[in-house]
């Protein structure tokens, strides 16, 4: 259901928590015979300069695959902080998107109550 763009992105929101919640939740859980955790050998990493320095010129630069390398090892040393800051900013985002649906819900059902 469809109320209004606030409402979609609070959904799209709380849709995208979920979905790092579930993966998360698998990290440091019990497995068959071993504690799960992120692997390296699997993971991917890359980031991309974006811009043009003139018209027709190049728009995207890879980020060279020893900085990758790199940012992955980081990754994966510093994960506990990264989780958490990232979970911080997951509610963050929700509460905004909440309270910004709220406005827009109300504001709704304002014009609904005038016009009657």
């Amino acid at each position: 259901m469809s109320i209004g763009p606030k409402y979609d992105r609070f959904t799209a929101i709380k849709k995208q928590n979920t979905d790092i919640l579930d993966w998360l939740v698998h990290i440091g859980a019990k497995g068959r015979n071993e504690t799960l955790g992120l692997s390296v050998a699997h993971a991917k990493m890359k980031l991309v300069v974006a811009g043009q320095y003139s018209t027709g010129g190049q728009n995207y630069w890879d980020s060279p695959d020893a900085f990758n390398n790199l940012l992955l090892e980081y990754v994966h040393t510093h994960f506990a902080e990264i989780r958490s800051s990232i979970e911080k900013t997951m509610a963050l985002r929700l509460k905004e998107a909440r309270a910004a649906t709220r406005d827009e819900l109300l504001s709704a059902l304002g014009e609904i109550e005038a016009a009657a």
